[in-house]
């Protein structure tokens, strides 16, 4: 089968591929910043490296799409999505059925990627090929009306694409930025260095702490997996063969702190649960601080503070953001 990727970063390059072998698929990557004939993915299994090599091939026609360019990016591709099925790896599960608004493709199906993918590679690997790229080895959950598409993808029906979703975002994506966030103000490069230091690793356990408990109250998730999904988050997190740099995970902070994303949202959703946020407060506070002069969020990063996070002046999230402020 013939599989067109649009985005050539982290997801599309160095996951995809696992997750629809070379032997059985080919590729065609459509990136503004990629150019290649070939490179190397490398998956971390059982402690190792594991090598793939892919060569991307040039199609007319292909049996499927699938996405990964980034939330801000996907709307305006409307029109290149019109008459083909398409996998939506984007971070918002809102996306498919915005961009069927748009363009009344009615094939359009969410996946999470649970995994973490590095956009880069330890200096021993990039030696061997500067394009290579590590990931976890991780798994793909897709809207089983995609089944047709085979691979080593898990096609799950409605209740198990929620219940998988809801952990990504608050016991995956929340905690994961905070790490990034607490890591860059340490001076770290990798997500792991932050996690080595054992201030940052005490609020990372406590943000989990907080958001296993609110998915489980407000989402009736099952206590048991999400625990395990949160013991699994802190291994992952802490694995020194990712070379998963700061600024990937870190970037583009005024999204990640919108009112029902990752942070802010999911410290709202914690108060409305019972649970105190105190974990997640300091990764608001860290994301307001975070000055990377090279992410795209950089200028309009500078002007934000709590009084322009849109919260309401008497909300109780505001008060104890206020509080903290002093």
């Amino acid at each position: 089968m013939n599989l067109l990727i649009y985005g050539g970063g982290a997801i599309g390059r160095g996951f995809i591929p696992w997750v629809f072998p070379p032997d059985e698929f080919k590729y065609q990557f459509v990136d503004v910043k990629l150019s290649i004939r070939g490179y190397t993915t490398y998956r971390i299994k059982n402690g190792h490296y594991e090598e793939l090599y892919i060569e991307t091939s040039h199609f007319d026609e292909a049996d499927a799409i699938i996405s990964a360019v980034g939330q801000r990016n996907f709307i305006h591709l409307s029109g290149k999505f019109k008459h083909y099925p398409v996998i939506c790896c984007e971070n918002d599960s809102r996306l498919p059925l915005a961009m069927t608004s748009v363009n009344h493709n009615y094939n359009i199906f969410f996946a999470i990627p649970d995994v973490i993918t590095s956009n880069t590679a330890p200096p021993e690997l990039l030696d061997k090929d500067p394009l290579s790229i590590v990931t976890e080895d991780g798994v793909l959950y897709v809207d089983n009306k995609m089944s047709w598409l085979g691979g080593n993808a898990i096609y799950l029906d409605e209740r198990g694409m929620f219940q998988e979703w809801k952990a990504k975002l608050y016991l995956h994506n929340t905690p994961h930025c905070i790490a990034a966030y607490l890591g860059y103000q340490k001076g770290c490069w990798y997500v792991h260095e932050a996690m080595q230091i054992p201030h940052i690793r005490e609020i990372i356990e406590r943000v989990i702490h907080e958001t296993t408990q609110m998915v489980v109250n407000r989402y009736s998730i099952d206590p048991a997996f999400a625990l395990a999904y949160g013991k699994k988050e802190l291994k992952r997190f802490s694995n020194e063969l990712l070379f998963d740099p700061i600024k990937r995970v870190a970037r583009e902070p005024l999204r990640k702190l919108a009112l029902g994303e990752r942070l802010v949202g999911a410290a709202r959703l914690c108060i409305q649960s019972n649970v105190t946020p105190h974990g997640i407060i300091e990764g608001i506070f860290a994301a307001l601080q975070y000055d990377e002069q090279t992410d795209p969020d950089y200028e309009r990063n500078k002007n934000m503070n709590i009084y322009t996070l849109g919260l309401d002046s008497d909300e109780p999230l505001m008060y104890m953001l206020m509080e903290k402020d002093g």
